[in-house]
């Protein structure tokens, strides 16, 4: 049974992200969908995904927009260091349309669309959002 739109998108995020080295030379050490509890920092998570479907004569067409997180600790840096991390994934994400394997539909575009990093309650670690847009096709119809 082939993945959701969701599914297969996340896949080949997390695919790409980890085959990009400009995320690996920020020092992140793992994309995760749900942390455990004492992970080790900094890493990504992926956050929101939002789907909106479109059915056309030529087809499905899904906009997916969702969020990347960005997790770091104050000994390097909190805030710069979130910045650093989500420009790397802004590069190995924006327009790459053609390096992001998703099983199953067609991605004919991936945008980016705003970033925002912020301090924790705990007043020491940081969190960095970068909301992207993606638009796919199933390939299927």
């Amino acid at each position: 049974m082939a993945d959701d739109v969701a599914s297969s998108l996340q896949k080949g995020l997390r695919t790409r992200l980890r085959a990009f080295a400009g995320v690996a030379a920020e020092g992140v050490l793992s994309i995760r969908d749900q942390p455990a509890q004492n992970v080790a920092l900094p890493y990504l998570r992926f956050g929101r995904m939002d789907i909106d479907q479109d059915h056309t004569d030529t087809g499905r067409h899904y906009i997916v927009t969702f969020v990347i997180e960005a997790h770091t600790r104050p000994a390097r840096g909190g805030k710069v260091e979130a910045q650093r991390i989500l420009g790397a994934v802004v590069t190995a994400l924006e327009r790459a349309e053609d390096q992001i394997p998703v099983t199953g539909y067609d991605l004919s575009a991936m945008n980016f669309l705003t970033s925002d990093v912020r301090r924790q309650d705990d007043g020491k670690t940081h969190i960095g959002e970068a909301v992207f847009e993606a638009r796919l096709d199933a390939s299927d119809f």
